[in-house]
């Protein structure tokens, strides 16, 4: 089961990430505009 935990929250991590990097670049190109 913890491993499951683990992989869930490693996971989840990756998504936000990307989220935040993803929205970083949108807002560093709607800035340079």
């Amino acid at each position: 089961m913890e491993q499951i935990r683990i992989f869930i929250w490693c996971f989840l991590m990756k998504k936000t990430r990307q989220l935040v990097f993803t929205r970083n670049q949108e807002l560093s190109v709607y800035r340079w505009r």
